[in-house]
């Protein structure tokens, strides 16, 4: 069996909606233009909630036009010059972190984007994680940090 027809099977097999929707973070993949080739119904939940417009998310469309145009969120055009850098062989990984507009408390995201080689072409993976958690964890420990340090200086004088 040769290379490329073990990573067209790998990548047949990543796109398979069963093997995504097993995963916990929120997929998609990006053929070398940026259309989304497959997605996960996580994906499908961080979008709409991110405020994607329309079906601008969906299997068929281009993410990296959803990120150029999506003006509620601020890191969308980084994100997509990441993963243009991803699609040209420029970078070999990308991430970024995020605060997703919408409800309180607010929700962190990090999105992480990786070249997929199938045949001679460079496509991306991009996950994106949902670290809402560690950014609440952070905030409380600089809190308590902040706190202590009140209390010593007060406690000094």
């Amino acid at each position: 069996m040769s290379a490329h027809h073990l990573q067209s099977g790998r990548h047949d097999r990543l796109r398979d909606a069963g093997t995504l929707n097993m995963l916990p973070a929120a997929i998609v993949l990006l053929d070398t233009q940026g259309t989304i080739v497959a997605a996960n119904e996580s994906w499908e939940r961080v979008a709409s909630a991110s405020g994607w417009p329309g079906d601008r998310h969906r299997v068929g469309c281009n993410y990296l036009q959803g990120c150029d145009t999506v003006g509620v969120h601020p890191n969308g055009t980084h994100v997509a010059h990441g993963i243009r850098r991803i699609l040209d062989g420029t970078i070999r990984d990308f991430s970024c972190e995020y605060m997703m507009p919408g409800p309180v408390p607010p929700r962190w995201l990090r999105v992480i984007v990786a070249p997929l080689r199938v045949g001679e072409c460079l496509q991306a993976v991009v996950l994106h994680l949902d670290i809402s958690d560690l950014k609440q964890a952070e905030a409380a420990r600089r809190g308590s940090e902040a706190r202590l340090r009140a209390l010593v200086d007060t406690a000094v004088d």
